[in-house]
């Protein structure tokens, strides 16, 4: 069986919140690695992260290091 993506999300706003979640489902699936998720608001990364049982990231400088795939998610505004 191959390994597992590891996958990392960097912004978790309104899409990428959702984004956190479906990837979680992978990983209940078996089928990824989330390794954490980053945003400049901490308090809220914090709480999507225990949410979907995985880190918090102290910087985007992390997720690159730690993840092969980045799901980068921008301000809708």
């Amino acid at each position: 069986m191959a390994s597992k993506v590891r996958v990392a999300v960097l912004g978790t706003g309104s899409l990428g919140k959702e984004h956190v979640r479906i990837y979680a489902q992978l990983v209940a699936a078996r089928q990824a690695e989330l390794v954490g998720l980053f945003d400049t608001n901490h308090e809220i990364a914090r709480h999507i992260a225990s949410k979907y049982h995985t880190h918090a990231l102290g910087s985007a400088d992390e997720v690159i290091e730690d993840a092969e795939v980045v799901d980068e998610e921008a301000p809708t505004t």
